[in-house]
């Protein structure tokens, strides 16, 4: 099945590739960003979609949640569900499906069965500073 890329205005449920979250693409061409944001401050945005396909090989060698959450959008893929990505930068969801079609014509993701997670996975990115604003319903 497709791969559908939206940016924000998506209506569909989807997977959000936010900056903070371990999909993200953390590079921005946003000036107004403060420390620590602002050490992933680029140029232009092909400089910003250039460094994260290096991003995502960076994380694939050192970050296993990183690895399971791909693997898992990438057996997604191969069982035939669609996958739906909502972004801002469209350019980083293409980037992103670009490497699970990749990956899932190389035939190298085991069909195994979905990893089963000590914890939820949400928390991670709820520890990296994720918030939500006061007076709305946790979601969790």
């Amino acid at each position: 099945m497709p791969i559908e890329v939206y940016g924000r205005d998506c209506k569909k449920a989807a997977t959000f590739i936010g900056r903070s979250g371990v999909l993200g693409n953390p590079y921005t061409t946003d000036r107004s960003k403060k420390p620590p944001d602002n050490k992933y401050l680029v140029g232009s945005l092909e400089e910003s979609r250039a460094l994260y396909k290096l991003h995502l090989g960076e994380l694939w060698e050192t970050d296993e949640y990183f690895r399971l959450v791909l693997l898992s959008l990438v057996r997604a893929h191969l069982h035939g569900d669609t996958v739906v990505f909502a972004c801002v930068d469209t350019g980083a969801g293409d980037i992103l499906k670009t490497t699970i079609e990749e990956m899932a014509a190389l035939g190298a993701v085991p069909m195994e069965e979905e990893p089963v997670f000590e914890e939820q996975p949400v928390k991670r990115e709820l520890d990296q500073g994720w918030k939500w604003d006061a007076g709305e319903e946790d979601p969790f």
